[in-house]
């Protein structure tokens, strides 16, 4: 178990400034969001924090794949639109 706590991390609360002076007042001014979703679902930090707040802003989220595979189930609940683009 790690003795430190990673939110007190000096580039981890540096990244945190940035997202909230940067990422969340874009979000916040868009009328809607458009996401491209991971590949099979692949782990994506930058995807899943901006998903997070264009859902806490309430957005409206458009969200594209290679295959309808790569939209997770529950991502196409809260997602107002999920289509497969590449064939």
């Amino acid at each position: 178990m790690p003795s430190k706590d990673p939110w007190q991390d000096p580039e981890v609360r540096q990244w945190m400034r940035q997202v909230r002076r940067k990422l969340v007042p874009k979000i916040s001014d868009s009328k809607v969001v458009i996401s491209l979703c991971p590949k099979g679902g692949a782990t994506d930090v930058k995807f899943a924090v901006e998903l997070g707040f264009s859902i806490m802003l309430g957005k409206p989220i458009l969200v594209f794949a290679n295959t309808n595979d790569d939209i997770p189930p529950k991502l196409r609940l809260v997602a107002d639109v999920a289509h497969r683009i590449w064939r």
